[in-house]
């Protein structure tokens, strides 16, 4: 097949695919799109038709195959992205978890100090007004309870080094404070 010949087959069959395609619940652009890569795929693979007087409706099937295999990989791309996201709500965080168990073993103070600023997302002055304290002693609070909280997060880490565990992933998700 020459391409003055493919040229005049895909002049006569290129609106009867795209109305094929939309037919399908595809939009004008998502349709005209790929009738144009089928037209394009049925030119670099014209060697395999065997019947020249079919070009337009072998182009049609290149089309309808091309649009089965966009769906099938858009339904398993979404089937995985649905996977991914049930995993990643169902892993446990383990840094939070580290982080309250440090806050319960703070002084009671000191951890409704940090609980209202670094869960509950309270202001320092906020925090003053609830618990009736000036602002000079709610920043001292939560300037010892930092520090305190940082001795315990370097204590931990000494201890995991020591017993051989990965101290180097508890670096990296609390950072070295010094």
């Amino acid at each position: 097949m020459t391409a003055e010949e493919y040229g005049n087959a895909y002049e006569q069959g290129f609106d009867v695919i795209l109305r094929r395609l939309m037919a399908r619940d595809l939009d004008h652009g998502r349709a005209e799109e790929l009738a144009q890569a089928a037209w394009a795929r049925g030119w670099e693979r014209s060697l395999q038709l065997r019947d020249t007087r079919c070009v337009a409706r072998w182009v049609a099937k290149i089309a309808l195959n091309m649009l089965r295999d966009d769906q099938v990989s858009f339904k398993v791309t979404r089937q995985l992205r649905a996977e991914d996201e049930l995993i990643a709500a169902q892993e446990i965080d383990l840094v939070a978890i580290d982080v309250r168990r440090m806050l319960k073993s703070c002084d009671a103070r000191y951890r409704c100090v940090l609980q209202g600023t670094y869960v509950e997302g309270l202001s320092t002055s906020e925090l003053a007004r609830a618990s009736r304290t000036t602002l000079r002693g709610i920043e001292g609070q939560l300037y010892r309870a930092r520090l305190v909280l940082r001795q315990k997060m370097s204590a931990r880490l000494v201890e995991s080094e020591l017993r051989g565990a990965k101290g180097g992933s508890f670096q990296k998700q609390y950072g070295q404070q010094h």
